[in-house]
């Protein structure tokens, strides 16, 4: 079993990359393929979603028992350690968050959005060792969303509709277009990235959990964005 402890994380690492470029790339092939249109949900996409939901309870349960050679590495990580930053961030995001001027609201978000991205990068360029894993994560959130990347509205798509699904939920709450709070997304997506690397600094095991969790959403993100765009 020396192989698997040796090869298994780079190994699900290169797959979890695959399978968010291939799906970025052939989500509008996938969305002819179930057989949705504008006046139907597609029927096989209920089974899909609970054939993820399961396989994903599956992958956690069995990484319990996988061997990872890399784990000693994780074992000098205090979370104590970045317990301030958080705090600042928390703080941060809670105080925009009361902010009533919509462009205020935007520049924030981009703003607590490059915070996310440059953060992840020093972590892992800090601690290299976790550098494929953060990779992961980065492409478990974008990867499924490469079909949309050529729109004008890049910058849009780039911050925001990694969680669109979050966004419509809270659409939905506050009963206001999503349009008009679209900034929320941004601020999830900030702290999908920072929480995400935060938690993979706490083994591999959590972060794989973490990054096929991510990328289930971003993958019905990307259903529904697709549905959106041909109406």
């Amino acid at each position: 079993m020396r192989w698997l402890e040796r090869y298994f994380l780079p190994l699900t690492v290169f797959t979890l990359l695959t399978v968010s470029v291939v799906a970025g790339v052939s989500m509008p092939a996938f969305y002819d393929w179930t057989g949705a249109d504008q006046s139907r949900p597609a029927p096989a996409i209920p089974r899909i979603g609970i054939g993820l939901i399961g396989g994903t309870a599956c992958f956690a349960l069995l990484l319990a028992w996988v061997p990872i050679e890399q784990r000693r590495r994780w074992s000098h990580f205090s979370g104590g350690q970045t317990s301030l930053r958080w705090l600042l961030v928390m703080t941060t995001l809670m105080a925009v968050a009361c902010i009533p001027i919509p462009s205020l609201q935007f520049v924030f978000s981009y703003s607590v959005l490059a915070f996310a991205i440059v953060r992840t990068a020093y972590v892992a360029i800090k601690q290299r060792y976790l550098g494929c894993l953060l990779l992961a994560m980065a492409a478990c959130i974008w990867g499924p969303f490469l079909w949309a990347f050529p729109d004008a509205q890049m910058l849009t798509l780039f911050a925001a509709c990694p969680s669109l699904m979050e966004l419509m939920c809270a659409s939905a709450l506050s009963g206001q277009h999503s349009d008009h709070i679209a900034f929320v997304g941004i601020y999830v997506t900030s702290a999908k990235l920072l929480f995400g690397t935060w938690l993979i600094q706490w083994g591999p095991r959590i972060g794989l959990v973490y990054c096929v969790v991510v990328l289930n959403i971003s993958l019905a993100g990307s259903f529904v964005l697709h549905a959106l765009m041909r109406m």
